[in-house]
């Protein structure tokens, strides 16, 4: 087993593992195995965990030991190390045969964007992988939100009232229009009123994260509205 730690600026550590299980019975390459990842349970870095396991007695597909496995005492202490450690198994094709025996399990699946396996030099097939270290976030677009208490209703009433009555003109004239056509006549007419009789302002970016609930946004408003009055109060 070869621990390698990765470090890139701007990023979290990137610890890999590169394994090799001569046999599914050997016992002592069990006992190495989980001793070392014990030492990952409070690691805050990524971990890429993968090798030749030779652990032809369990099904990845399924998640469970197969009716033949010959030593599944040991298969499922190497199954327990990794469910300790947060670690996902992501290969699921076989490798050798019909037996997936080279894994690849890591504590952020969601960041491998690609794997698969690929024919190899030998009897053994290659695992390919392609993952990002770092989550991409995608900056949330602003949005228009309408603030429908300060509409003006009236106004928008009477606005309606005489593009309707354009509307029914413009289809007297073309007897046969289609639903579609209709459709986006009407809507054409009316998305520039909502506009105009409707305020609205902008959504801002720092809400976008998904602890902040309707609860937190109204205390987020209180505590802005109270450093205001703090600075007005203050003020030369």
């Amino acid at each position: 087993m070869i621990w390698v730690e990765i470090c890139i600026s701007g990023c979290k550590k990137l610890c890999i593992c590169a394994f090799y299980n001569p046999h599914e019975g050997n016992e002592l390459s069990c006992t190495n195995f989980c001793k070392s990842l014990s030492n990952l349970r409070n690691c805050n870095s990524h971990v890429w965990v993968t090798g030749d396991f030779n652990l032809p007695g369990y099904d990845w597909k399924a998640n469970c030991l197969k009716p033949d496995c010959h030593y599944p005492d040991l298969t499922s202490r190497y199954i327990e190390a990794m469910d300790d450690c947060s670690l996902t198994q992501i290969v699921k094709e076989p490798t050798r045969g019909d037996n997936t025996l080279h894994l690849f399990a890591t504590n952020k699946p969601t960041l491998i964007e690609k794997i698969n396996v690929i024919p190899g030099i030998s009897d053994h097939d290659i695992v390919y992988v392609e993952g990002d270290i770092n989550a991409i976030l995608h900056k949330q677009q602003h949005r228009k939100i309408f603030l429908y208490k300060k509409a003006d209703w009236d106004g928008l009433r009477s606005h309606m009232a005489a593009e309707a009555t354009a509307l029914l003109q413009q289809s007297s004239e073309d007897p046969t229009p289609t639903v579609n056509e209709l459709w986006m006549r009407f809507k054409n007419k009316l998305q520039p009123a909502v506009d105009k009789f409707i305020p609205f302002k902008m959504s801002r970016s720092r809400n976008k994260l998904p602890y902040v609930d309707c609860k937190l946004r109204r205390l987020m408003r209180k505590r802005d509205k109270l450093h205001r009055k703090g600075d007005q109060r203050y003020k030369v």
